[in-house]
């Protein structure tokens, strides 16, 4: 049980035993949610032929998980606060488990969709209340330590997820990867209850999240118009494109404004604001994830569809690429305290961008050793840029502002991996327009498209102040 000999009002910190095995928890739901985000794309062309789809459409198994999360995100806090982290997360896992469940069952791409949605739904209540317990009782000398092992399973979970689905696919079918959440589900309930406190730590005077159900309705209003507007685009006429677009600019524009002028606003924007570091976070920050996580669902389908390789031929380069990721974890914190966030956030960010333009040199004739290499150097960039924007994003925040802090990073997060997907998806259907469905052009353009998002972004880091997170390097070297 948890210490209650602390002043009324006031809540104990977990002990530091206790807090490691609620870090290792989180990070193992974050693995769980990252798994199956990334799992299901190496098997879209089996789903596309269970459901008579095409295989391009099935974007939107990926593109509902993710804005769900996106539109869910904000209220984690709130439900968190409202009955506590024990409650809310136990109950995310149990949800993220049954409707697991759902999507094996699924017999249409209509019930698979709205079972993917739920599923990303119950997911949003997830992570983000495990990750807010451990950052809220984590010293500003760990930060970095604590962001890394909350990082890890994301960079993890891709890796294992290509050979894994490819596994699945080959010699058992497609449901079996929705299936394998499970067994994994069930654990993570059981851990949640035993762990978990009722509330989390609070300094004296921290704000605690209240009902902003205008400013929930506003966000889902403006992600849902603007992602599934993008996604969308290459099948709507002009007109209904132009009035899509405009309602959801108009939507995000009115919860802009309100979530700066609401006292406890369900997304406290004005923490970009305040802190430097958190807003480039947020914005040089979106424009790499987006490009990033567009990258896992085009390329198992340029391997599959557009080179023709086989589904384990797929797994292993995906896997080999995703090594990359996983190896630079080594080196990320003495790079930073080498070089600085501002230089690593603009020179890893253009070899981001050169890493996803080398793929438009490739083709069917380009030896498996060249795509591997590419995908490699993609890994370590991929995991630097990622790494470093999570860490700086913390550097300047007051622990009272964390939760609030985390909410936004998280929403911003998964509505720029929904918009990679949708660009992506968009890329495809213009590109099949011009050279034909599944050509190896029709991939080149949508790895053109993300490639210059990325240059641009680290173009844009240009304007950042030399000693941005500066502060944060300086706490970890002396440990304060």
């Amino acid at each position: 049980m948890y210490a209650s000999d602390t002043a009324p009002g006031r809540v104990a910190a977990p002990d530091p035993g206790r807090m490691r095995l609620i870090a290792l928890l989180a990070a193992a739901t974050l693995f769980m949610e990252s798994l199956d985000g990334t799992i299901v794309a190496i098997a879209l062309p089996e789903m596309a032929r269970y459901f008579r789809a095409d295989v391009v459409d099935m974007n939107l198994g990926i593109t509902a998980y993710l804005v769900a999360l996106a539109v869910v995100l904000p209220i984690s806090t709130w439900a968190s606060d409202r009955w506590g982290p024990r409650k809310v997360f136990a109950a995310a896992i149990a949800g993220f488990t049954l409707t697991s469940l759902a999507c094996a069952a699924s017999q249409s791409m209509e019930a698979f969709v709205v079972a993917r949605t739920i599923q990303g739904a119950s997911a949003a209540m997830m992570t983000p209340v495990g990750r807010v317990v451990v950052l809220r009782h984590t010293e500003r000398s760990g930060m970095m330590n604590a962001v890394a092992l909350l990082t890890w399973p994301a960079l993890i979970a891709p890796a294992i997820a290509p050979p894994l689905g490819g596994l699945i696919v080959k010699y058992l079918n497609w449901q079996w990867i929705f299936l394998v959440n499970v067994p994994l589900g069930l654990i993570g309930v059981v851990a949640a209850l035993r762990l978990l406190p009722d509330s989390i730590a609070a300094d004296d005077g921290e704000r605690r999240s209240q009902h902003d159900w205008t400013g929930l309705i506003l966000w889902a209003i403006a992600a849902t118009l603007l992602i599934g507007g993008i996604e969308s685009a290459a099948r709507l006429s002009p007109s209904v494109l132009a009035f899509v677009l405009a309602c959801g600019f108009g939507a995000a524009f009115t919860a802009w404004r309100h979530f700066r002028h609401h006292s406890h606003p369900v997304l406290d924007i004005n923490l970009v604001g305040r802190h430097r570091s958190f807003g480039a976070v947020i914005f040089e920050g979106s424009a790499f994830r987006a490009a990033i996580m567009a990258n896992p669902f085009l390329l198992p389908l340029y391997f599959q569809v557009g080179l023709h390789k086989t589904i384990g031929e797929t797994g292993l380069l995906i896997m080999i690429g995703m090594i990359g990721n996983i190896g630079m974890k080594t080196v990320t914190s003495p790079v930073l305290r080498a070089f600085g966030f501002r230089r690593v956030l603009l020179c890893n960010g253009l070899l981001l961008g050169g890493s996803f333009a080398a793929l438009i040199l490739t083709d069917a004739q380009t030896p498996f050793a060249v795509i591997a290499g590419i995908l490699i150097v993609s890994g370590l960039c991929r995991s630097m840029q990622f790494t470093t924007l999570n860490t700086l994003a913390f550097a300047e925040i007051v622990p009272s502002d964390v939760p609030h802090a985390n909410t936004l990073l998280t929403t911003a997060l998964q509505t720029n991996g929904a918009m990679g997907v949708a660009i992506g998806a968009l890329a495809l259907q213009i590109g099949s327009r011009f050279f034909g469905d599944g050509s190896e052009a029709t991939f080149h353009l949508g790895f053109a498209v993300i490639a210059t998002i990325a240059i641009l972004a680290a173009l844009s880091c240009l304007r950042l102040d030399h000693s941005i997170g500066s502060a944060l390097i300086s706490h970890e070297r002396h440990g304060v």
